[in-house]
């Protein structure tokens, strides 16, 4: 990882983070996405990011101050939640899940690398008021069908 631009305990953070640690840190940073932004360089420089923190051996780029500011938003919040198993992390975090490719294998004995399959993606769970609203449409439609379907059969008699 280029560290010319980020702070150097930021840089650490994020360097010394475990696996696990750097996918958390992925997940704040998709977080922070504006998705109505669309392509705006905060996006990109967030995209960026990611895939640095992701793949940080053998992914080189030029680095702006988008992407340095995503870096250190996500080590400075990975700092400030307290590290591994912290309360407030594991509760930020329940809402994301990571989704990989069932066709992946290893890359190599011994390594516990995969590889192959489609990327990985980081996603977020739908809050369950999300799936109540969605249930209380589908049953709206539902019945307004139901009674569509009973004024055809009254008129048909």
């Amino acid at each position: 990882m280029n560290t010319s631009f980020v702070d150097l305990t930021d840089a650490s953070t994020i360097n010394n983070a475990t696996d696990l640690g750097r996918y958390q840190m992925a997940a704040y940073l998709v977080s922070q996405y504006n998705l109505p932004g669309g392509n705006n360089a905060s996006n990109n420089g967030i995209q960026q990011a990611i895939w640095d923190m992701l793949d940080p051996k053998t992914f080189t780029a030029v680095y702006n101050t988008s992407t340095d500011n995503a870096l250190e938003g996500a080590a400075q919040w990975y700092s400030a939640t307290g590290g591994n198993g912290s309360t407030s992390r594991d509760s930020f975090l329940a809402n994301y899940r990571i989704v990989s490719s069932t066709t992946m294998s290893s890359c190599a004995s011994g390594t516990g690398l995969l590889c192959g399959g489609f990327q990985e993606q980081i996603t977020v769970v739908p809050e369950p008021r999300h799936v109540a609203f969605m249930l209380m449409g589908l049953l709206l439609a539902g019945s307004m069908v139901f009674r569509k379907m009973q004024a055809a059969r009254r008129s048909d008699a």
